[in-house]
């Protein structure tokens, strides 16, 4: 009974090894290669600010109450629509779109969220990317923070 249940588990490990493998393989180089061309900004250490064509743009997240933080963004250009795009930096988890909601003063956007859990805990590192109307942001480092910061 145990050595069929150990073929179970074996089979299906390997069966999503072959369905994700590529895929992690092939994020984690096109990751590598971002993150070597860009500095690392915290933004639960500090407000990750960066200049545009139509003004200075910033990134911050804090943290709320229990496991919950909140990620706010100011942007010049005001668009309809902002996404973050959450994935897991140190461990590939898939990819996780949340959308942005606008706040009283225009240019404005907040998010409440709790990340994905983890079995790597306090060491798990997620990458947020920001979208605006459906294209990425040209933003010049990479925005990256662990929960527990």
């Amino acid at each position: 009974m145990i050595r069929g249940l150990l073929m179970v588990v074996l089979v299906i490990g390997l069966g999503a090894l072959a369905v994700m493998g590529p895929r992690w393989f092939e994020s984690r180089s096109a990751g590598a290669s971002d993150a070597g061309d860009r500095p690392d900004c915290h933004p639960l250490q500090e407000a990750c600010r960066w200049q545009t064509d139509s003004g200075q743009a910033s990134v911050r997240i804090e943290r709320l109450a229990g496991n919950e933080l909140e990620l706010t963004a100011t942007l010049p250009t005001a668009p309809d629509r902002v996404m973050v795009l959450l994935t897991g930096e140190t461990m590939y988890m898939g990819e996780y779109p949340l959308r942005m909601e606008t706040t009283d003063e225009t240019g404005h956007y907040r998010l409440r969220f709790v990340p994905p859990y983890c079995t790597t805990g306090d060491a798990m590192t997620w990458r947020a990317s920001l979208r605006a109307d459906g294209a990425p942001m040209g933003i010049p480092f990479n925005v990256l923070f662990q929960p527990t910061e």
